[in-house]
């Protein structure tokens, strides 16, 4: 009789959030809270940016990270994670950054000149 050997090697599992798109001046939160390894515990996550113009990348060794955006485009990011054993996972998240809606000025105009009249009884 045979036998059936199966080796399984389990690495981290991520959950990336899915594709955003916001306007400039907006954050997007870069989330993989939800990630878990079968065999152990994440011990590492690094966020790193991999295209666009830089923005600011806050938290980037958490499993949340903010980026802010200032200028309009693509931006895509790499999330690395690393479980106890030292086995790592890969994932790409995507964020698109729209030019924000041109909200026309308000025009705010002093208090004209009010003359009142009143008239007196007699």
């Amino acid at each position: 009789m045979k036998k059936l050997l199966l080796l399984f090697a389990f690495t981290a599992i991520y959950f990336c959030s899915h594709a955003q798109t916001i306007p400039v001046q907006d954050s997007a939160l870069l989330d993989v809270s939800k990630s878990f390894d079968a065999d152990g515990s994440i011990v590492k996550f690094q966020w790193t940016q991999i295209s666009g113009t830089q923005p600011t990348l806050v938290n980037a060794n958490t499993s949340i990270a903010i980026a802010k955006f200032t200028v309009a485009g693509v931006y895509d990011y790499q999330i690395s994670i690393t479980d106890n054993r030292g086995a790592t996972t890969t994932g790409i998240m995507e964020v698109t950054v729209n030019e924000a809606d041109n909200i026309p000025p308000t025009l705010v105009m002093p208090v004209a000149k009010i003359v009142i009249k009143l008239s007196q009884k007699k």
